[in-house]
Formats: structure tokens, sequence, C-alpha cells
């Protein structure tokens, strides 16, 4: 995708070539009225060890969906219970599914089983990549909860009534 946009494709209209994008300066681009510039110069000032993880976390909360997908895959894990806490709220506050997806593909990285009603409480969401998740997840902790991982939608709700009807009977 970096690829992509760097030779400046346009992902909205697909059919047609947009400028070409150049990050020269990028502590300067990364205050771009442009998201893509934007986006393209947090990557460089990532590539060139220029970004603390505090300032990752103030691009969590940009409007720009690429540039908190770009912060949120740098941070990729918690690293403490209160970064971890923060990963939870996000992910539940979250409007964007890519950007959800990437909070919770961090916080599977350390999962435990103590988690496992915050897990459980994904299984309808319509999100591919959060659905995956809660699937891997569940493989570890515990293991005696199935979910059926499926891409029909028709067959989401199903999944995630079955799942909590388990979860329900477990807890018992």
């Amino acid at each position: 995708m970096l690829t992509a946009l760097k030779a400046g494709y346009n992902f909205d209209t697909k059919t047609t070539k947009s400028q070409s994008i150049t990050i020269k300066n990028p502590p300067y681009s990364i205050k771009s009225t442009r998201e893509v510039e934007r986006a393209l110069a947090l990557s460089a000032l990532i590539d060139q060890a220029l970004c603390s993880r505090i300032y990752l976390w103030q691009l969590t909360v940009v409007t720009s969906e690429l540039v908190r997908k770009t912060a949120v895959s740098e941070l990729f894990k918690p690293i403490s219970k209160e970064e971890r806490d923060i990963f939870w709220i996000r992910t539940f506050g979250e409007v964007d599914d890519g950007v959800r997806g990437l909070y919770l593909y961090g916080l599977l990285q350390e999962a435990t089983e103590a988690e496992l009603a915050f897990w459980v409480s994904l299984a309808d969401d319509l999100n591919w990549s959060v659905r995956w998740c809660l699937y891997h997840y569940l493989e570890k902790h515990p293991p005696s909860l199935k979910y059926n991982l499926t891409k029909d939608p028709d067959l989401i709700m199903n999944a995630a009534y079955k799942l909590k009807d388990l979860y329900v009977e477990k807890k018992k």
C-alpha cells in the first residue's frame, strides 16, 4: 500500500492516477492538508527513528484514518498494563475497521484468558480482521470455546450467538 501511495495511486477513484507525492521534509509534510502526504511523512519519520511512542499516541486520535493506521501499526502492541487498557478503550471507540483491527492485533500478541469477556463481546462485529483476531484468541484462551470464522454476513450473527451462549455456560 505504501508503494502505491508513493506512486500516486488514488484509492478513491481506482481509475485515475493522482500526482505522485515526494516527501523531502517529513517534519514539514506531517502538517500537510493532504491525508496521504501526512501518512507518508509519518512513515518517513518512523523509518528515520524520529517518532517517539508519545508522539505516535498523539496521532492515534487525529481525523485521518491513514495517519491513525500508520501510528497504531507502529505502536504494534501495548508495552504496559496502562497501554493495554488504552488499546481496549480505543478498540471499542474506534470507528474505522482497519484501525480497530490493528488495535486488536496488538492486543492479541500478549492476550490472557482474563480478557475473555472483552474478546467474546466482539463476536458479532462485521469487521473480518476483528473476528479473525477473536478466532485466534480463542484458539489459545480457552481452546474449549469454538467460534465459526465465516465471511458470510448471514452466518456471522449465528456464530456470535453460539459463542456467547457457550461463554455463558462456561461461566456457570
